[in-house]
């Protein structure tokens, strides 16, 4: 599918669990014959029960990925745990981590949202939105500047589906036309930007929100509510 605006070829890895029956044995040969045929799907690593109830896989059907040979835009969708054990690529999330150009995580909520934080601690660029409470502490720390803080943060609410895809597309774009000396330094300035982050850092605000629960809880010991 020629749908990238870039002079690149793009492989896109939806990693999301879902119900999944077993790895497929067809994938596992073929990964074993660098002579085997093309894979009947090659859209999804494992067997999944109730395919035809699964939104992802369903929806890049919809769209009419094949993953062809000459696709500019190839998707493969991995629907089980990265725990080392998966059957497939048999390796933890966080050994595969680094070897993504960036990660996408466009959450409609996140409290705080540790996988963007994840992805630049090891030096991955991001892109995380505004109703994470990562994506906040972005924009208060370094602003929405990319190439600063190797994160981008992209508006969403209730009401701006697509204004929020436009703007995914958008940071995928400018992250994938960096010259490479760009990419160097952005994969260092999201690194700088994860360190800002540490648990050295961020424990005062745990002490000090338990100390205001405690002086709280204090109060209503020695003043009781009288009925």
């Amino acid at each position: 599918r020629k749908l990238s605006p870039i002079n690149k070829r793009v492989l896109a890895f939806i990693l999301v669990p879902a119900w999944v029956k077993s790895p497929r044995q067809d994938l596992i040969n073929a990964l074993g014959d660098s002579q085997s045929q093309r894979l009947f799907n090659p859209l999804i690593t494992h067997n999944i029960n109730n395919p035809e109830s699964d939104a992802i896989y369903n929806r890049l059907n919809a769209l009419g990925f094949r993953n062809n040979i000459d696709d500019q835009v190839s998707v493969i969708y991995v629907p089980s745990y990265l725990n080392g054990n998966d059957g497939i690529f048999n390796m933890i999330y966080y050994d595969l981590l680094p070897g993504f150009d960036m990660t996408l995580f466009p959450s409609y909520y996140e409290p705080w949202g540790y996988t963007p934080l994840e992805s630049i601690a090891f030096s991955v660029p991001t892109v995380t939105t505004n109703l994470a409470g990562f994506g906040q502490w972005v924009l208060s720390t370094c602003g929405n500047d990319v190439a600063k803080c190797g994160v981008k943060v992209v508006e969403r609410n209730d009401s701006n589906y697509a204004d929020t895809v436009r703007g995914v597309e958008k940071a995928v774009v400018n992250i994938y036309s960096m010259k490479e000396t760009e990419v160097r330094k952005l994969r260092k300035n999201a690194l700088a930007t994860a360190k800002l982050a540490t648990w050295e850092k961020f424990i005062v605000y745990y002490n000090t929100a338990y100390q205001a629960a405690l002086e709280a809880a204090q109060q209503r010991v020695e003043a009781p509510e009288t009925i």
